[in-house]
């Protein structure tokens, strides 16, 4: 951030999923940094605008689940996140790639899942089986 870094979404969303992995699902947890969100998010449209490729577009993807898991609302934001998965596989199925989206997914949803109502945990499985699917 100091140094003004066109890549601040990267370390950003790792956090992003570091605490959804420990704080997700639970309702005492504050939520995510709004600042911290709107850089990110800054910094990962400007490389998609400039520099797409299947990281970038798929950080964005990434970036509205874990929002919407943050917010406990993954099954009301369920479809557009689907949609935005099913977009990028079939424009790049390449499974490796997808190996690592996969790995992510299971590090936020699958603590999610234990954590969430009833509707949100089936969301959480329906989304983790989609990114398991297009990696294998």
């Amino acid at each position: 951030r100091s140094q003004g870094l066109d890549n601040l979404f990267y370390p950003a969303l790792n956090r992003m999923a570091l605490e959804l992995a420990l704080h997700g699902g639970n309702p005492d947890w504050p939520g995510f940094d709004a600042t911290h969100v709107a850089e990110a998010r800054a910094t990962l449209l400007a490389k998609t605008t400039a520099d797409p490729d299947f990281w970038s577009v798929t950080n964005l993807v990434e970036m509205d689940l874990y929002e919407a898991v943050a917010a406990q609302e993954l099954s009301l934001r369920r479809g557009p996140i689907e949609c935005g998965l099913q977009d990028l596989h079939a424009r790049l199925p390449c499974s490796t790639e997808w190996r690592s989206v996969a790995d992510q997914g299971e590090l936020v949803l699958a603590p999610y899942i234990q954590r969430s109502s009833d509707s949100d945990r089936e969301a959480a499985q329906a989304l983790l089986a989609l990114v398991k699917g297009y990696a294998a």
